[in-house]
């Protein structure tokens, strides 16, 4: 997942640098603070307060109630500032597939434009196993937790994908409590791929930490000499251990 830019969204602390590229402008800690907003919503707030006047941290929906991160920050030069974003968990619940984004707000130089970081915050599932049987007709099993926050899998290293966009893997509860999909036959764990509905239009995950099975039994193809079509089986193949025959079907004397 290093290799994505996305947030597991677990996590509680995101920091980053952001870097000032004018000649004229200094950072300087008396004069700025910080808005942050959550992609795709109207709720805003800064480091000292909720500035959003609808704003209610103890409600959790979207819209204009949404509890965005506790922002600090700290000033490491004059054109370098180091941001930290503490998020809550029911923030956490409302993250999926979403960004975070931020501004500064200068008492001299007025407000800058808003920034997105870089990184989406994604559901990651739990794959447990993943059995495949002749009893599953080409097939697999695969069951864990979460695993509806998978949109498709590739069980050939991501050369196919499987459903085809735009359908998504259908999962289903299982007894125990877990989630169960069926996915195409796997042949060897270390090739299994997912893509993730929080971001479906990424790469996608190599995942090989779960328990793997296939005891499907391949049949082997019996390969028969080229024979002409009005030979049968156990007819010896024209000029193998036959008599040369003459023009009169005899046999040809040597001379």
């Amino acid at each position: 997942m290093s290799k994505l830019p996305v947030f597991p969204i677990g996590i509680t602390q995101i920091s980053f640098n952001v870097q000032n590229i004018l000649t004229d402008y200094d950072f300087k800690v008396e004069n700025i603070s910080l808005e942050t907003s959550l992609e795709k919503s109207s709720s805003i707030v800064n480091g000292n307060g909720y500035s959003n006047p609808n704003f209610n941290p103890n409600v959790n929906n979207y819209g204009s109630n949404v509890p965005l991160p506790i922002v600090s920050f700290e000033i490491l030069d004059w054109k370098n500032l180091r941001v930290t974003m503490q998020i809550a968990e029911p923030l956490q619940k409302l993250l999926g597939g979403r960004r975070l984004q931020f501004r500064i707000r200068d008492k001299e130089r007025g407000d800058s434009d808003w920034y997105s970081i870089r990184q989406t915050f994604v559901r990651v599932p739990e794959i447990a196993t993943v059995l495949c049987s002749n009893e599953m007709n080409g097939m697999c099993e695969m069951k864990g937790n979460s695993i509806d926050y998978i949109s498709q899998v590739s069980t050939d290293g991501g050369k196919t994908w499987y459903p085809q966009s735009p359908t998504t893997l259908q999962v289903q509860p299982t007894a125990d409590g877990q989630k169960l999909a069926m996915i195409p036959i796997l042949s060897n764990k270390n090739i299994l791929m997912i893509k993730l509905r929080d971001f479906p239009n990424g790469e996608g995950l190599f995942i090989n930490s779960f328990s793997f099975s296939n005891s499907v039994k391949v049949m082997e193809k019996v390969v028969q000499p080229n024979r002409p079509n009005n030979q049968l089986n156990n007819q010896p193949t024209p000029n193998q251990n036959q008599p040369n025959l003459g023009k009169k079907g005899g046999i040809k004397k040597p001379r």
